[in-house]
């Protein structure tokens, strides 16, 4: 389980941490894009991983061999100050998570979970 801990850890910074911080961030600026809530929220959880590998990508490819910690300042730092200033998307995204729930509680809905 230990040899699982690093990469499980990984998915979970890019995947969800970086995909809320991107959402949030997209979310302050939902207005403008005139795609709903629900869109512009996946457009984020999705976006979050790619920027990660770009951001990769291009330091790895102009700097190769540079050490472990620039590397990670670097690819982290750009989503600390998109946190920061995600301000009201951040309770716009908690107020879509909590009606997630509820609206699975209709049967309704269930089959676009699938398509």
């Amino acid at each position: 389980m230990e040899d699982l801990a690093s990469p499980i850890l990984v998915f979970l910074l890019t995947n969800l941490l970086f995909g809320a911080i991107t959402g949030a961030f997209l979310l302050r600026w939902e207005h403008h894009f005139g795609i709903g809530r629900a869109a512009t929220v996946l457009l984020g959880l999705g976006l979050a991983p790619f920027l990660v590998t770009w951001l990769l990508w291009v330091l790895l490819a102009m700097f190769p061999g540079m050490a472990h910690l620039p590397v990670i300042l670097i690819v982290v730092l750009p989503f600390v100050l998109m946190a920061g200033t995600a301000k009201e998307g951040w309770r716009s995204l908690f107020a879509f998570v909590a009606r997630v729930p509820r609206r699975l509680k209709d049967r309704s809905l269930w089959v676009y979970l699938f398509f």
